[in-house]
């Protein structure tokens, strides 16, 4: 009995790795023609026999690369889809995982670590373009990848201070935080803060924002820790975060350390003395608050932490470093008015022989608020219902100085301010 022999004819695999050879001998002239080599190519990719070699990825890269770069109208119109640079980069990707043995085949190496470069070029500026528009995030993240992956095959460094892994990073992460994908931003964040040399204060900060939002305190702070350690010269911004944290958390105490801090570091600063005072009025009135409380309920209150003189003294220094600081103004005026409502409030508490040193003291202090008050009033400073509260404050003080003629001008503009806003 004659046995049967297979046989497999050689033509198949030969033919289809001709039309790799093709590619090579068209692409290697002084004037390679890029649509025959496209046709070669795109045969090549979508045949089983070659689909996975090495050199198919290469010259695949290759082509693609140029067809991306030619600003030639015939070559273009190869391109129409624009994705000529995403083939190109995707290329690459496959054929630098083949060994290196696989990658020189029919010439293939030396044309993709020369082109390589191109197809990054054409990757980071699609990226680019896409991360104008909001909406496009895996896009750019598709082009940035790439670019990523493929940095660590410019050997010779030609793209060096032009396109680097972290500008690859930060438009990722940029695209995220346009789309609102914070879950990326994270991700994409944390990259960038994991690599040593890299120094921008601001992805600290934003990881930290991130954090406080979601009520995760203690991560938030760790960050701008991070941050401090890593660029000391930009503690002024780590600082301004670690205070809106503790604002967002109404940490007062700890805000007055941080505003504190601050000063120190920029004694010239009027925002940081403003807040301070802030924060001093804020809890000398949350003191007084429970103290009024306590002695309304029949009990001793408990011993004064805070002081008015606290936030009118970071109030007049705000004021001093810029004279027209309106909101300082505004903020020292109530401060006193606070002050003077205390101590008249005062009177009724103390002996016979005590009252008339406490009326004194109100009356003079009404007087310096009133002068404050008409003066944010001249200055236009209030409008709306804020400056109907502003005239019957006014026009409360001169009553209360026993001024008549003021108390009469000011409650017929508090009036006619009052109507308007009705």
């Amino acid at each position: 009995m004659i046995g049967l022999m297979l046989i497999i004819h050689p033509m198949t695999l030969s033919s289809q790795t001709g039309k790799l050879k093709n590619v090579e001998l068209t692409m290697s002239g002084s004037d390679p023609n890029l649509i025959d080599a496209k046709y070669n190519i795109d045969l090549a990719y979508n045949h089983e026999t070659t689909k996975n070699m090495a050199s198919m990825w290469g010259w695949r890269g290759v082509v693609y690369a140029m067809i991306a770069a030619s600003n030639d109208n015939e070559v273009k119109s190869l391109n129409t889809d624009n994705s000529a640079a995403l083939i190109s980069g995707q290329s690459f990707v496959n054929y630098f995982t083949f060994p290196e043995n696989e990658q020189k085949k029919f010439s293939a190496l030396d044309y993709a670590s020369a082109y390589v470069v191109s197809a990054i070029i054409d990757c980071f500026n699609e990226g680019v373009s896409a991360s104008m528009d909001k909406g496009k995030f895996s896009t750019v993240k598709q082009y940035m990848d790439i670019v990523e992956t493929l940095l660590v095959y410019d050997k010779e460094e030609k793209l060096k201070g032009k396109i680097s892994k972290e500008k690859a990073l930060l438009i990722t992460w940029q695209s995220a935080y346009n789309d609102s994908l914070v879950d990326q931003e994270m991700i994409y964040l944390q990259k960038l803060i994991d690599i040593p040399n890299y120094m921008n204060s601001y992805v600290f900060v934003r990881m930290s924002e991130i954090y406080m939002n979601q009520k995760n305190y203690e991560k938030a702070v760790s960050y701008l820790e991070q941050g401090r350690t890593k660029i000391p010269s930009k503690a002024s911004e780590f600082l301004n975060q670690q205070i809106n944290i503790e604002i967002e958390r109404n940490n007062i105490e700890s805000l007055i350390v941080k505003f504190s801090e601050g000063i120190q570091n920029d004694p010239e600063n009027k925002e940081y003395y403003f807040s301070r005072g802030v924060a001093y009025h804020q809890l000398k009135s949350e003191e007084r608050n429970k103290q009024e409380l306590a002695i309304k309920n029949g009990e001793n209150p408990s011993k004064e932490k805070y002081y008015f003189n606290m936030g009118l003294k970071d109030y007049a220094q705000a004021i001093k470093l810029d004279p027209g600081y309106t909101d300082a103004l505004n903020n020292e005026a109530i401060l006193l008015l606070d002050s003077a409502d205390y101590i008249y409030k005062l009177r009724t508490r103390v002996s016979s022989s005590e009252y008339s040193k406490y009326d004194k003291l109100s009356i003079n202090l009404y007087q310096q608020v009133v002068q404050k008050l008409v003066a944010l009033y001249d200055m236009n400073y209030k409008k709306d219902q804020d400056l109907v509260e502003l005239l019957k404050s006014i026009k409360s003080i001169y009553a209360k100085l026993n001024d008549e003629d003021n108390r009469l001008k000011y409650d017929t503009l508090y009036k006619q301010e009052k109507k308007k806003l009705d």
